[in-house]
């Protein structure tokens, strides 16, 4: 038996695919135990793990921004959501300002609370390998050379962030590079881009320095290449099939927790399939802005022959989505397990989990992404040929409505989502991850005992 650490942000598109990677460990014998803040849900408690809370985190956020009162509580990260949220920013260049505070700020500017905290937990609970998301850094570019505990990324992203030539630089959901007017772009992408990375490599540097580390000598995202084990929640071929990835990187499929072994089934549900196609349309579980997707598609589907399931997450109060249509039911959750072997269509802002959820039980998608990870995998489900991306300043209920009716009319989408579904299912959610993670524990085994 050894005992995984697995750190995560609070959010529920980083904490989600590592609470089911750690049910899986756990059933294979081994001790899980959490790093992450308080989350509305508590999702970690919930599935009986061990957390350890952001405790000087949370207060270094807090001191950073001017929100919370330094304690690790959920309101702290909701108010960080809102303060980071650029999507509705009229200006390129104050989207850029937002994502760089959020980085400086919240990712490298906090990386000696990081390390004060996992040092604490590291001495006390004693943890065999340590399994971090790719934005909390402190494993990578501190840990990783200061304490004998191998670390590994675990990535929530459905494509891999560490850069190379088959890939466009991340976080801008730009075509692959693989025509020459995408290669063009990718290029010139990454020279804007450069300026953004050598802020933080410096950032980082400044940390390293304070714990005796030389610099990095290369982005954050190509270091994440370099350690020993990095598991991208994705196949390669929701990955563009890239070749140009370090051997460390290993694609490990969808780790699909969408909720407690409890929760309940809502009765609905339960009353079995109507005769009308379902569409479910979702902004995620954890929003806290204005409904923007599920207002244009209440307005969209009035007239659709479909019947229509709406979530706003568990934030948000139904009211707020205003009149419904007799063929639209809004709740603030369902769990995606019991609702989406029912679906014919998913329309979605593009997170992550609700993607390889869709995608896992072969459900075609329309996405109209917003922001950080949406982007990317809306760009990876149009090019997979599993869906149709509709960019946010187009969407209206006329041409979402128009998305919609192409892809339920398309019989070439369903049969490209059961391509990627199919590619998931090699990896039996969670269990390839469980034993690269097993692998890595024992290599380092005689080492711990020497």
């Amino acid at each position: 038996m050894a005992r995984f650490l697995i750190g995560a942000w609070p959010y529920s598109g980083h904490v989600h695919p590592s609470v089911w990677l750690a049910r899986v460990l756990r059933r294979r014998g081994h001790e899980v135990a959490f790093y992450t803040g308080a989350m509305p849900q508590r999702p970690v408690e919930e599935e009986g793990f061990t957390r350890f809370g952001f405790d000087r985190l949370a207060r270094a956020l807090s001191e950073a921004t001017g929100l919370g009162d330094g304690s690790d509580a959920p309101p702290l990260y909701e108010a960080l959501t809102r303060r980071y949220t650029s999507f509705d920013e009229p200006s390129p260049f104050a989207r850029l300002r937002r994502t760089r505070a959020l980085y400086r700020e919240m990712i490298a500017g906090t990386l000696d609370a990081q390390v004060e905290d996992l040092e604490r937990i590291r001495q006390s609970w004693r943890p065999d390998v340590i399994v971090a998301d790719p934005f909390l850094w402190a494993p990578f570019v501190v840990l990783h050379e200061t304490q004998d505990a191998p670390v590994a990324v675990f990535s929530f992203y459905a494509g891999c962030l560490v850069p190379g030539a088959d890939a466009p630089p991340a976080g801008m959901g730009l075509p692959s590079p693989r025509r020459p007017g995408a290669r063009w772009r990718s290029a010139i992408a990454r020279l804007a881009s450069a300026p953004f990375g050598r802020a933080n490599q410096r950032d980082v540097d400044r940390v390293r320095r304070r714990h005796g580390l030389a610099p990095l000598g290369m982005p954050v995202a190509a270091w994440l290449g370099r350690m020993p084990l990095h598991l991208v929640c994705s196949s390669p071929e929701f990955d563009y099939e890239r070749r140009d990835l370090p051997p460390a990187v290993q694609y490990v499929g969808p780790c699909g927790w969408d909720g407690p072994a409890m929760e309940p089934r809502p009765e609905w549900l339960a009353a079995g399939p109507g005769a009308r196609p379902l569409v479910y349309v979702s902004e995620g579980t954890a929003q806290v802005r204005a409904p923007v997707l599920l207002k244009t598609a209440v307005e969209a589907f009035r007239e659709i022959p479909a019947d229509v399931v709406m979530t706003t997450g568990r934030h948000r109060d139904p009211a707020q989505i205003g009149p419904l249509p007799a063929n639209v039911r809004v709740e603030r959750f369902v769990p995606q397990g019991d609702l989406l072997p029912r679906v014919r269509l998913m329309v979605t802002n593009g997170g992550s989990n609700s993607v390889r959820g869709a995608l896992q039980a072969g459900v075609p998608l329309v996405v109209v992404p917003m922001e950080w990870d949406q982007l990317e995998n809306a760009q990876r489900v149009a090019e997979a040929g599993a869906g149709l991306r509709v960019p946010l300043a187009r969407c209206t209920p006329a041409s979402l409505r128009a998305a919609v009716e192409r892809v339920l009319e398309g019989g070439t989408f369903k049969q490209r989502a059961e391509r990627i579904a199919a590619s998931f299912a090699r990896y039996g959610n969670g269990a390839r991850a469980a034993e690269l993670l097993e692998a890595l524990a024992e290599r380092r085994a005689p080492e711990r005992t020497a």
